[in-house]
């Protein structure tokens, strides 16, 4: 695994956790969309480890977009990723 890649670290879900998610998405049968809310490693580990999925990330920070970015040009040669800047707007209701 590229070190780049590797989810235990602050701020990532962490290697198990993404082990568990990726045995649970291969159980889905005809699998062929996924929406991510955070991009970052783990966008572009989905992306390596189901090639086949139409992945769409939504990422709050445009920092983190423009990493993900940096990442997915490195790591990814198809473009089944997709990746949108989309920043929060808290509202009040009521």
């Amino acid at each position: 695994m590229q070190e780049e890649l590797y989810l235990d670290h602050q701020m990532s879900i962490g290697e198990n956790s993404f082990a568990t998610i990726c045995q649970m998405l291969r159980q889905i049968p005809d699998l062929k969309y996924l929406v991510e809310f955070g991009s970052g490693r783990s966008s572009i580990r989905l992306a390596l480890a189901f090639p086949h999925i139409e992945i769409m990330s939504i990422e709050n920070e445009k920092k983190q977009c423009e990493e993900t970015l940096a990442l997915l040009q490195t790591f990814v040669s198809d473009s089944h990723l997709s990746l949108k800047y989309r920043p929060l707007q808290f509202q009040q209701y009521g």
